[in-house]
């Protein structure tokens, strides 16, 4: 996500930009060259093995600091176009 794309009565106030660089999240690049590295959107790299349950803390900090109060139940995710309800609760899985 990035002001990149979004609509300018959507756009990130720069208070917002900041908490997301707080939470770790790395800048946009602002290059959509495929040979320069980096992304338009604000981003995040992670070694493999991905730390999944960070990912997932991270990714539910992210979603209430830019849309409020935010339950995991409550998340509806799109994947491939099929519309289905977030995971939560499997294996360690915790509300931070």
């Amino acid at each position: 996500m990035s002001n990149e794309y979004l609509l300018p009565a959507r756009a990130l106030t720069p208070a917002e930009e900041m908490a997301l660089l707080d939470l770790g999240w790395l800048p946009p690049s602002r290059s959509r060259d495929i040979d320069v590295p980096g992304s338009p959107n604000f981003n995040r790299l992670f070694e493999y093995p991905v730390p999944v349950g960070e990912l997932a803390v991270l990714a539910l900090k992210t979603l209430r600091l830019l849309h409020g109060d935010v339950r995991p139940g409550g998340l509806d995710v799109t994947f491939f176009r099929r519309k289905q309800k977030a995971p939560y609760g499997a294996r360690g899985a915790r509300e931070p």
